[in-house]
């Protein structure tokens, strides 16, 4: 018998947290005013994990519409309150090009690749909290 190949849907949200805690999001599919509760819910979960880095790969996002750009300017803001940071990754040249346009990239960190928002990411969490470097032999300044 065959084993079944796994099918994404058509809009998913696949969520996986490196060794060093930086939880990466790789969004699937149209990002719009269909979809983005899926995506919501996600952000709102990682809220309550106060100081994390998050990391939105965008490399196979299909489409974005304002609901879309929305999200991630409204994710981006709730999660800094909870200290946390979101980041862009390897987005297509259509949604950076869309996002461009509209000012948006200012508001965030972006990265051609996945595995170096999660490096820079991994530096940043070596230091201590407020960005000072920590004293030798401790997490504080």
């Amino acid at each position: 018998m065959k084993q079944p190949k796994s099918v994404v849907p058509p809009f998913s949200v696949l969520p996986w947290t490196n060794e060093n805690g930086v939880t990466v999001l790789t969004v699937v599919g149209d990002l719009d005013f269909y979809t983005v509760r899926g995506l919501r819910w996600h952000l709102h979960e990682l809220e309550s994990t106060p100081s994390t880095v998050i990391v939105l790969d965008l490399a196979r996002v299909s489409f974005i519409d304002s609901c879309g750009v929305g999200l991630l300017i409204f994710g981006s803001k709730r999660l800094a309150a909870t200290g946390s940071e979101m980041k862009l990754a390897a987005m297509s040249s259509w949604t950076s090009d869309v996002l461009g346009r509209l000012g948006v990239l200012k508001l965030f960190e972006v990265f051609d690749t996945v595995e170096n928002a999660i490096t820079s990411s991994s530096s940043q969490l070596e230091m201590a909290p407020g960005g000072c470097e920590p004293l030798p032999n401790t997490r504080s300044c």
